[in-house]
């Protein structure tokens, strides 16, 4: 069965699951077919899986130099998400959870309309002219967090602490081994 978009689309708050909620099909095709192919079970790859399926998308779109600035943002915007959602265990005290959401609702729909903006201008000087209506700053917030989050890595949960305790557990486990 091929499906276009559900309508939980305009009410969801995550930019990935919003990505995944439009053209359901499509994303479906471009998840089995590149993402996970080039991510293929390393963590440490899904932020070049990431980059290499919305470039992919956008050569299926066309050549206008629309549609790869407006899938690298889009890719720009789930990396973002990526580290907020990592980083998120930083923010479970704070009271006003629903508010909390609401924001996240505002902050992914303004983000993806902004980004949205850019299929229908095409034009590339029409679409600077937009962005700069803006003051680019949903591309420059997009781009100051995700420099954030890789320089100062805060809140992020790493899997490298994990493979460092699987270490120590084997090692342990081998000079027990050799005491009996």
């Amino acid at each position: 069965m091929i499906t276009t978009m559900d309508l939980y689309f305009e009410l969801e708050h995550n930019p990935r699951i919003k990505i995944e909620l439009w053209n359901q099909s499509v994303q479906t095709w471009l998840k089995k077919c590149v993402y996970l192919r080039v991510y293929a079970n390393n963590p440490k790859r899904a932020f070049l899986a990431t980059y290499s399926t919305f470039l992919v998308s956008a050569f299926w779109h066309g050549f206008y130099f629309a549609y790869y600035l407006a899938f690298i943002q889009f890719a720009l915007s789930i990396n973002v998400t990526r580290f907020l959602f990592k980083a998120g265990h930083k923010f479970e005290r704070l009271p006003g959870l629903n508010v909390i959401k609401i924001v996240r609702w505002v902050v992914s729909t303004t983000t993806m309309n902004y980004i949205g903006g850019t299929f229908l201008l095409l034009i590339t000087g029409k679409i600077f002219d937009f962005y700069r209506n803006f003051y680019y700053a949903v591309t420059i917030g997009l781009v100051v967090t995700q420099v954030f989050f890789m320089v100062t890595g805060w809140g992020q949960r790493t899997v490298v602490k994990k493979e460092k305790e699987k270490e120590k557990g084997k090692e342990k486990e081998k000079e027990t081994g050799k005491e009996e």
